[in-house]
This record gives structure tokens, C-alpha cells and sequence, in this order.
């Protein structure tokens, strides 16, 4: 049995639920096999098929077939697997490309969690508070106190970096491979 989109927006459930999910981006349509449609109105679907274009906005509904999805801002490849509705977004203002690529894209010192009292020294030389998700370039001054973290992820390096303890020091990629190799992660400590 299947629903329409006002019955799914309302709440009403098949017997074997869609999987939802949304993609960010145009894409073309590179492969559907068995049963793929694309929402063309209110209850109105039309079959899907290789070479047809998608915009943002879009909705795709696969019930017994498949798609692939050629996704055009990343170039990547999407697989739409069976009974899954798929909708694409378009990508907004201020949203981060990492987003798009699956990669981050801004270069530096990425903040990823922050407990405690964490602070950067700014240019006229005051510290400042650190946020969640700030980017650091090499070379600021970090300072912790006693009892507080900060997780740092280098975006080139491809390597996490936490500062804990009561630590003042300066960012750069040197400290960062000294760190790792004084106090190794987890994954990395031997039995």
C-alpha cells in the first residue's frame, strides 16, 4: 500500500515507514531502477529517470526501486535505496561548506568542545573567552586553568589536539605533535 505526501505530512504511517533524509544541492539523476518518483504537484508523482535534473526543493520517493544521485556542488554520489523519500536543500547563507564537500574547509585550529575557563589572548593583548566552533589560526595564545579542556581539531593535519590543565601556550603545529606523542589518545596507549 502506499501513502501520497498529504498523508505522510499528516501523520499517517505505512505499514513499513519511509526512510527520510535530505541532501544539500542540485543533482542529476545518473541511475533509477524499479519504482522512482519525483514529486510534480500536490499527489502528483512522475517516474524518475536516468539524466533527468533535480533542483533544491525536490522530493524523491523510492518505494521498491533505487536511484543514484550525482550531487553537483560536491560531486559526490548519492545512493536513494529503497523505501526512502529524499528531499534536497538548498544551501543557505552561513551555513558551512564542509556541509557540501564532507571536509572542513576553513584552515586552522577548529575548537570542537571547551570546558571550563578557556581563554585566547587577543591583538591588544586581553584574553577573551573561547567558543565552541572558532576557528584558531597558528600562533594564537591559549590559556586554561586548572580543571578546564579544550579539544582542538587541526584542519590540514587531520589531527585532534586537547589542551588540558592549567597550560598557557601558542598554537602551532610543532606543540601539536608534541602533545600526541606526550600524552597519546586512547586508541593510541598501549596496554
Amino acid at each position: 500500500m502506499r501513502a501520497g505526501i498529504i498523508d505522510i505530512l499528516r501523520g499517517e504511517t505505512l505499514e513499513t515507514p519511509f526512510q527520510r533524509v535530505a541532501f544539500v544541492g542540485a543533482a542529476s539523476v545518473k541511475d533509477a531502477q524499479g519504482e522512482v518518483q519525483r514529486l510534480a504537484g500536490v499527489e502528483h508523482w512522475v517516474a524518475l529517470k536516468k539524466g533527468d535534473q533535480l533542483q533544491p526543493g525536490d522530493l524523491v520517493r523510492t518505494t521498491s526501486g533505487s536511484a543514484v544521485l550525482s550531487m553537483l556542488e560536491s560531486e559526490s554520489f548519492v545512493k536513494v535505496s529503497p523505501n526512502t523519500l529524499c528531499r534536497l536543500v538548498a544551501l543557505e547563507n552561513g551555513w558551512d561548506k564542509a556541509v557540501v564537500s564532507g571536509r572542513e574547509e576553513r584552515e586552522g585550529f577548529v575548537v570542537r568542545s571547551c570546558r571550563g575557563n578557556v581563554y585566547t589572548r587577543s591583538a591588544d593583548g586581553s584574553w577573551t573567552a573561547l567558543a565552541v566552533n572558532a576557528v584558531l589560526a597558528p600562533g594564537t595564545q591559549v590559556r586554561t586553568e586548572s580543571g578546564a579542556f579544550v579539544d582542538l581539531f587541526h584542519t590540514q593535519l587531520q589531527r585532534p589536539l586537547r589542551i588540558s590543565g592549567s597550560v598557557e601556550t601558542s598554537l602551532n603545529e610543532r606543540a601539536l605533535v608534541q602533545r600526541t606523542i606526550s600524552a597519546p589518545t586512547l586508541a593510541a596507549a598501549r596496554p
